[in-house]
């Protein structure tokens, strides 16, 4: 009689659990069968995780109460079948992230004595991201178990920046980022990474000078460690697996440094690209160039037919959270129209250089370091090199904008040093030349740009698997759901078995690396204008085409995207991304020649000399400054001769008559008509320096009465030390109003009686909420007004500035040249006062 209740209690949780088969296959699959089940009754998404947990639950415990082992086992046998019948093959990758939920959930409701759940986690998402691309919901639920914080970061950037995108409310992104920076496994070098980005995410400095300081210091020291030894320089050697150079001891451990840098590289590139891209801001004009605007729009008309059709059936529940973007960025379809040349150049604005200065500097720290290590990240940069040119093929208008941008900001002389070593290496490699040989045997067109989709269908490189699914990859190949991971492209199956932190070094891996760098180095040099030439010398060489031909656009044209591309010289030259070309390259044509031929050189080039496996140079002498922040910010000689002038044509206006200076940063100014205006700050902090030149004669100089204002007000400030140098600015002004050698500036652009002429503030209470705004509008009209009495006088009336406003405030500096007021620091201010006294008095 046992062994029958038992039997019928088996029949009875043999029925239980084919009905939860039949529930968990068709509440979220998409097959036929189930569609209608899932409209009919409507079940939602959390309904799936409580009917695989009951069914656990249901083995659990039946296992527990069969004492007879035939029936135990039985019944095991048949749960497992049943599992096993759920995933079927073009379920898979559906089925792993659904597993990978469970598991994400069951770290809040299940202890982790036996189970590491947030292991569990990963692993399922990692196995769902083989199959499944572009979908923004799995990269960003890894990103929250994932053990490794730089990864987490780097999957964060994907899931704002994909097809599918999937951004959470504001504080949960920020929650996320927190968590991301409290993870157990960090190394020194990655918290200090993922402190900066956070900061850069968040925005906790507001004062953009304190934050540009900050990205200064952080890259100055990437690399060094606690004995201030540099891992970044390159030296003799250490593309090599046997590390002789005597610059390095066992005591500093290249080899684990070695390893730790270059299994980091690609994260750190990537991370930084998403941030460059926007993060998710559909205005930046890498996000618009990639199509993150039509992104947003197809997923918010997929979720307004979805609740559409809720709404229908009489359900009002809400499935998940609206994505801030959305919430506070509503797509109009006149945000998704094609932008003008001009349209393009003016979305500058919307770029954060201090997260593109952090993003190339670490590129240049990295080109300048040991080959081997800087693969990855190189790698990931041509890559994504190669989808901005691919992108502006699409979106024409876009294309003059994107040059200027990446030959202004790319370091480039540090990549073409980076490309021909690599270069060289492979030609010393005869079976490199080889494998290249039998490529373009089997495909003419493989060296041409046929490579690209051969490695899309046969990758081997995880850096590159890591840019699948971002919109800049897409444009590249297109990634969506496959039915298994060598559908996809992966061509070995060990691909994403690697550590955390990263793929170790494998020697054997070199060839891919090398050969791939060579590959899309050439691929850029015959398509697109940034920079990077194949030379009829054999080597890549700097060479910027004209990017804008002046014929092409009307005068107001011409002159709106000539006062564009100097702001952004200046800002570049601040954030100290400008470099100097080679001058050794006299007389190098860029060549067509077949890809194969070039990249094997001459018949002098195949060997290389000294016995070295590459022939280093010393690039000390081509370094840029990192100091130079601390000596300039935005425009502090900026030679246009340093960014090629062919590049904007012809630049014969900029040319100064006898009449007129040139003074830093290609500023075109009179002694007898350009008027300096400084804000409240510079007088407080320079009083008596400002006495003494103006009495000299130097420069002309006009006091807005707002500023006269403010300094008055300032004399009854409880700080001593502000009240006693208002005091000292106050009297100091009227008495050089008295000797006439300051102009009265009202809020208008013209001069007023007196300094105390307060009939601007009479009727205007808020005056002092916007003194900043104030000075710039008065600076503006002023030159308006002045413009008439110059125009003839120079080549182009237009070039000379005609008032120029001080400040120590870079804030207030970035708000005048949106009005297109030229504003410089104190420091570049007294550089050309001193520049113009010809040894008169100014100290």
């Amino acid at each position: 009689d046992m062994m029958n209740e038992l039997w019928d209690v088996y029949n009875i949780n043999i029925q239980l659990l084919n009905s939860y088969y039949d529930f968990l296959l068709y509440s979220m699959g998409s097959g036929k069968s189930g569609k209608q089940i899932v409209q009919v009754y409507r079940i939602p998404r959390r309904l799936w995780v409580y009917g695989v947990v009951t069914f656990l639950d249901v083995i659990k415990n039946v296992v527990s109460i069969f004492i007879e082992h035939d029936i135990c086992s039985s019944f095991i046998g048949y749960a497992f079948n049943i599992l096993s019948g759920l995933t079927e093959l073009e379920m898979d990758g559906w089925m792993y992230e659904k597993l990978g939920d469970l598991s994400r959930m069951a770290i809040a409701l299940y202890p982790s004595r036996y189970i590491d759940w947030k292991i569990s986690s990963e692993y399922w998402y990692t196995q769902a991201m083989k199959n499944q691309y572009g979908y923004g919901k799995i990269y960003y639920h890894i990103a929250t178990v994932q053990q490794d914080s730089l990864d987490a970061l780097v999957n964060i950037g994907k899931s704002v920046f994909c097809r599918d995108t999937f951004v959470p409310t504001p504080q949960y992104m920020r929650m996320v980022i927190d968590n991301i920076n409290q993870r157990s496994y960090i190394d020194l070098p990655v918290l200090d990474f993922t402190k900066v980005y956070k900061l850069l995410l968040t925005g906790e400095i507001n004062d953009m000078f304190e934050l540009n300081k900050l990205i200064t210091y952080y890259t100055q020291n990437l690399g060094v460690d606690n004995n201030n030894v540099d891992f970044f320089k390159r030296v003799p050697g250490t593309i090599s697996e046997v590390i002789t150079s005597p610059n390095y001891s066992p005591d500093n451990d290249f080899e684990g440094k070695f390893q730790f840098w270059l299994q980091r590289s690609s994260s750190f590139a990537l991370a930084n690209i998403s941030l460059m891209v926007g993060f998710g801001v559909p205005m930046n004009p890498f996000a618009r160039l990639f199509g993150l605007l039509e992104a947003l729009k197809e997923r918010k008309e997929k979720k307004e037919k979805k609740e559409k059709s809720k709404s229908t059936n009489g359900d009002g529940t809400n499935g998940g959270v609206l994505p801030h973007i959305e919430a506070t960025e509503p797509v109009q379809n006149d945000d998704i129209k094609e932008l003008s040349i001009q349209e393009w150049f003016s979305t500058h604005g919307a770029l954060d250089k201090v997260v593109v200065k952090l993003t190339m500097k670490m590129f240049d720290t990295y080109l300048r370091g040991p080959i081997i290590a800087a693969m990855p990240h190189v790698i990931t940069f041509l890559y994504f090199i190669v989808a901005v040119g691919e992108a502006t093929k699409s979106k024409p208008n876009s294309r003059l904008f994107f040059e200027t941008i990446i030959n202004m900001l790319l370091p480039t002389n540090s990549l073409i040093n980076y490309l021909n070593d690599v270069l060289t290496f492979v030609r010393s490699k005869p079976e490199y030349l080889s494998i290249l040989a039998q490529h373009q045997a089997r495909d003419p067109e493989f060296l041409k740009g046929g490579f690209l989709k051969y490695y899309s269908d046969n990758e081997t490189l995880i850096e590159v698997w890591k840019c699948w699914g971002t919109l800049w990859f897409d444009v590249i190949s297109l990634k969506e759901e496959y039915n298994s991971p060598r559908e996809s492209g992966i061509s070995k199956g060990d691909l994403l078995d690697v550590p955390i932190g990263g793929a170790r070094y494998d020697p054997k891996m070199n060839p891919d690396r090398f050969i791939r760098i060579v590959l899309l180095a050439t691929y850029i040099s015959d398509n697109f204008n940034f920079g990077i030439k194949r030379g009829s010398n054999y080597i890549f060489y700097n060479s910027v085409d004209t990017i804008m031909e002046r014929d092409s656009f009307s005068p107001e044209e011409n002159a709106y995207l000539k006062s564009t591309y100097m702001e952004l010289a200046q800002q570049a030259k601040a954030l100290g991304l400008i470099e100097n070309p080679f001058t050794d390259n006299a007389g190098v044509k860029s060549t067509r020649m077949d890809p194969l031929s070039w990249i094997q050189g001459s018949g002098d080039k195949n060997t290389l000399h000294n016995s070295s496996i590459i022939d280093y140079t010393d690039d000390a002498d081509n370094e840029n400054s990192e100091d130079e922040l601390e000596h300039s910010e935005f425009g502090d000689e900026v030679e246009l001769d340093a960014l090629n002038h062919d590049t904007l044509g012809d630049t014969s206006s900029l040319r100064p008559s006898p009449s007129f200076y040139t003074v830093d940063s290609g500023v075109l100014m009179s002694k007898s008509t350009t008027f300096f205006i400084l804000d409240t700050n510079m007088w407080l902090k320079h009083c008596g320096k400002l006495y003494k030149s103006l009495r000299s004669g130097i420069f002309k100089l006009a006091v807005p009465l707002v500023v006269f204002q403010e300094l008055r007000s300032l004399r009854c400030s409880p700080d001593a030390t502000v009240s006693d140098s208002a005091t000292r600015a106050v009297i100091t002004l009227r008495q050089l109003a008295t000797d006439g050698l300051v102009v009265p500036l009202k809020m208008d652009g013209t001069e007023s009686h007196s300094l105390n002429d307060v009939s601007d503030f009479e009727n205007n209470s808020m005056w002092a909420h916007k003194i900043d705004q104030t000075i710039i509008q008065s600076a503006k009209l002023m030159a308006n007004r002045l413009q008439s009495s110059v125009v003839g006088s120079t080549p182009d009336g237009n070039s000379i500035c005609l008032t120029i406003v001080v400040s120590e405030d870079r804030g207030m500096r970035l708000q005048a040249r949106v009005e297109k007021v030229p504003a410089f620091q104190g420091k570049w201010f007294f550089q050309v006062v001193q520049k113009l006294s010809e040894g008169k008095c100014c100290d």
